[in-house]
């Protein structure tokens, strides 16, 4: 496999005035991890909510638009593995290696 796997985290983005607990702070954590972990093969993008990049993906509006998803939306390449609650590092690593190793 020659191509990265793109790993996106969708979520509010944080108030000006924001400490430490924002989901960006959260993301960017999760990403230190599965990158050390995966070295070369994951990249990963937070997309704040209501951003050019997040108009760009109609099916997470869409699924936060009528309810069926909840912040954060988290995707492994285009499939939507998981929507609300914590962000899920072990769900990112299941997925990782499923597209890695089958």
């Amino acid at each position: 496999m020659s191509e990265t796997i793109l790993v996106r985290i969708v979520a509010p983005p944080a108030a000006p005035n924001a400490c430490g607990h924002t989901w960006e702070n959260a993301a960017k954590l999760i990403e230190s991890r599965i990158t050390a972990r995966y070295p070369g093969k994951v990249t990963f993008e937070f997309v704040p909510l209501f951003s050019k990049a997040f108009f760009d993906m109609p099916r997470v509006v869409q699924a936060l638009g009528d309810g069926t998803a909840q912040m954060p939306v988290i995707l492994v390449g285009d499939r939507i593995i998981q929507s609300g609650g914590k962000i899920s590092e072990s769900k990112i690593r299941a997925e990782i290696e499923e597209i890695l190793y089958g």
